[in-house]
């Protein structure tokens, strides 16, 4: 006796088709860049935290561009937030 059912699971009317019982495993790494071995974005340098080479930071209810206030630290890598 043949199942029907269809393509199955995450098919819209599959049925009972399919594994049901598959785990996919989906890690993404949100850190790599190209493995040029450049600065990674969220992570801790020269006292700081590197946010990137744009976007705007807010501190003691002020919104600070990137550079910009006394918070941002020009290092070799660009500013970092030391607040």
């Amino acid at each position: 006796m043949t199942r029907g059912g269809g393509p199955g699971p995450g098919v819209r009317g599959g049925g009972g088709g399919g594994n049901r019982n598959v785990i996919i495993n989906r890690n993404v790494n949100r850190n790599f860049h190209g493995g040029g071995g450049g600065p990674i974005v969220g992570r801790r340098y020269h006292g700081g935290v590197w946010y990137g080479t744009g976007g705007r930071r807010f501190w003691r209810g002020q919104w600070y561009p990137y550079g910009v206030g006394p918070c941002w630290l020009l290092t070799p890598i660009g500013y970092v937030w030391v607040c």
